[in-house]
């Protein structure tokens, strides 16, 4: 009797086990049948479209090392060349601490001006199992401007040479040619102009990218400045070029009507309309290096 109960113990427990092995590969089968999430790669080719801060971030211990030269405008005439014998250079270097995070530092000729800035990556732009429309990134920077007062006479505390600027960058990849951007922000200057200039200084930037060829790309940006804020006339900046990729090396060449390389020169210190001829040529060479071990 004793043999019969555990015969019959033993079939139960084995029928059990292959119910539940063809369950779990019934679940496996379903599941397999799930897509996984795509994840959008290179909607620009950079961190940077020419003079703005583009959607990317570097990855964790990426960096990249960029020579920015802006030279004077074209209308100069021959006399300076059409403005190739004026220039301006910033130099800056970028590292990834996280796949989401980067962290960045620079030094410009223009106003002296020091910048360091943080970007974080909120959303990436995917398909599949987790369909996410656009890529979300936020850029905090903060500048000094280390260059001698022009009133020396009178008094200004240290703090008068900070500035800082936040943006909400929202991008979006439509295909393998076509990226664009969409850039609201914000400048706050300790100290401005003139008591009549207002400290805070609202924008909107629009930038875009079309891929011509598998490295070649044509790019272009545009800043819309809130009128009213500066009693001195400024132009909204706008910026066109090409962007050649080789590998460890993208290399920025456009026109502008900027001559800052940073948001805190390039908006409420652009001066330059294109209407009157006051662009010219620069580029911007970006050396991208990987410092992850295999």
């Amino acid at each position: 009797m004793h043999s019969q109960i555990f015969i019959f113990f033993i079939l139960f427990i084995f029928n059990v086990s292959l119910n539940s092995q063809s369950l779990l590969d019934e679940l496996n089968a379903e599941n397999s049948k799930q897509p996984d999430t795509i994840f959008t790669e290179a909607t620009f080719k950079s961190t940077r479209i020419i003079n703005g801060q583009s959607v990317e971030t570097l990855g964790k211990k990426g960096m990249n090392l960029i020579i920015s030269h802006r030279f004077g405008n074209i209308n100069s005439g021959g006399h300076q060349f059409y403005g190739l014998d004026q220039s301006s250079i910033r130099l800056g270097l970028e590292y990834g601490l996280t796949n989401r995070i980067d962290i960045g530092i620079g030094r410009s000729r223009e106003l002296e001006l020091v910048d360091s800035y943080i970007k974080l990556k909120l959303l990436r732009q995917s398909s599949g199992a987790l369909v996410m429309p656009v890529s979300l990134t936020w850029y905090s920077s903060m500048t000094l401007t280390a260059q001698k007062w022009v009133h020396p006479t009178l008094y200004y505390s240290f703090i008068d040479r900070f500035s800082y600027i936040h943006e909400l960058i929202v991008a979006r990849k439509f295909n393998e040619k076509l990226s664009m951007q969409l850039v609201p922000g914000l400048i706050h200057m300790n100290l401005t102009e003139t008591a009549k200039d207002k400290n805070i200084l609202p924008y909107v930037g629009f930038a875009g990218r079309y891929k011509i060829l598998n490295r070649i790309s044509l790019s272009a940006e545009y800043y819309w400045v809130y009128p009213g804020f500066t009693k001195a006339k400024i132009y909204d900046p706008f910026s066109f070029g090409v962007d050649i990729e080789t590998g460890g090396h993208v290399f920025q060449l456009h026109f502008s009507n900027s001559r800052g390389m940073n948001e805190r020169i390039m908006i409420p210190e652009n001066h330059n309309s294109w209407k009157k001829g006051d662009f010219g040529f620069g580029f911007n060479i970006i050396r991208h290096f990987n410092l992850k071990r295999n």
